[in-house]
């Protein structure tokens, strides 16, 4: 049988409003009555309706999250690391896939009031989206993937410059003839960290030749697909450059179809550091997020909007590093 408050007040020999007051952290209850009510609430196993709480109190204690591409290894550890920052916090996560509908569902729990908030892992520039969710008034923070054109709070890697100490290290340990595995150019992830690469080789006097320059769409197969057609160039690359881990994977695994060693023949650089590029059959070379801190951040900068929307908008950068690991080594052939 369910506990009801009635049954709490009873218990405790007080009225329902001040089991009602105790439970909403009502100041005006005397220390001796809030004792009582929560010895009468432990002892009869009350648990609290949380949605009833939140339809008074206009909260529900649920935050959205909107991904994409949940195959790639990044989401689920980017999804881990906002789970967590959210429990301490007593927020509960509703997860969204904008692969198969998920940001117009998102948008009606917006209209709805069935969120509190919104953090998107994977929004594009120009999202539609996005522009609705701002223009409701809902709190919303973007983690990982930024946006030039959107006017609210967001964490990203400093993928710039992340990517320009990868094509900095290609060329000191050899390297003169890189190519670039990139993503969407509506992803902003994809633009900055190819922009970076290309930046960090031309400040060398080392620019990339456009027939070195692929989209491995963020995706394994892509990243397989595109590292094959550079490979059957005439004068193939000796490092191949990915913007991220996934892609990177696909590069390792066509380069290895192909009859290729790596790093021996191929060096292979990816970006995000997922816990797959520490496997034995990829020791990835990659550019390390600091995911577990943008998570914080992330979550941090909602709270702060939930509770005050005219605080001003921020976008903090983390610093990316740099992991040599067994993917990488001096080109065997000069150029």
């Amino acid at each position: 049988m369910n506990v009801t408050s009635v049954d709490i007040a009873r218990v405790a020999k007080v009225s329902q409003a001040t089991v009602s007051r105790v439970l909403n952290g009502n100041p005006n209850v005397s220390e001796e009555k809030r004792v009582a009510v929560l010895a009468a609430m432990e002892a009869t196993g009350y648990r609290p309706n949380a949605l009833a709480q939140g339809l008074r109190m206009r909260k529900t204690s649920t935050i959205g999250v909107v991904v994409a591409g949940i195959t790639n290894p990044f989401y689920p550890e980017a999804l881990e690391a906002v789970g967590k920052q959210l429990e301490r916090v007593d927020q509960r996560m509703v997860l969204w896939d904008s692969d198969r509908g998920g940001e117009d569902a998102a948008l009606d729990a917006v209209r709805q009031g069935l969120v509190d908030g919104v953090i998107f892992t994977s929004v594009s520039e120009g999202s539609g989206t996005l522009d609705e969710a701002l223009r409701l008034g809902a709190p919303v923070v973007l983690l990982n993937r930024g946006s030039a054109e959107a006017s609210c709070d967001q964490v990203t890697s400093n993928n710039f410059e992340g990517a320009a100490e990868a094509a900095r290290y290609l060329y000191q340990i050899g390297h003169r003839r890189m190519g670039l595995l990139g993503g969407p150019l509506v992803a902003r992830t994809a633009r900055d960290r190819m922009d970076g690469f290309l930046h960090g080789l031309r400040e060398l006097g080392q620019p990339v030749p456009d027939e070195l320059v692929r989209d491995a769409l963020f995706t394994h197969e892509g990243g397989r697909m595109c590292i094959r057609e550079l490979l059957d160039l005439p004068d193939p690359p000796t490092a191949v450059f990915c913007v991220n881990d996934f892609s990177a994977f696909g590069a390792i695994d066509g380069a290895r179809e192909a009859g290729l060693d790596v790093p021996s023949q191929l060096s292979v650089v990816g970006y995000d550091n997922v816990a797959m590029a520490a496997w034995r059959s990829y020791q990835l070379t990659t550019v390390s997020q600091q995911l577990d801190a943008m998570a914080g951040r992330a979550v941090e900068l909602l709270l702060r909007r939930m509770g005050r929307q005219e605080a001003p908008i921020r976008h903090d950068r983390f610093a990316g590093a740099l992991v040599i690991r067994n993917t990488t080594a001096a080109p065997a052939r000069q150029i």
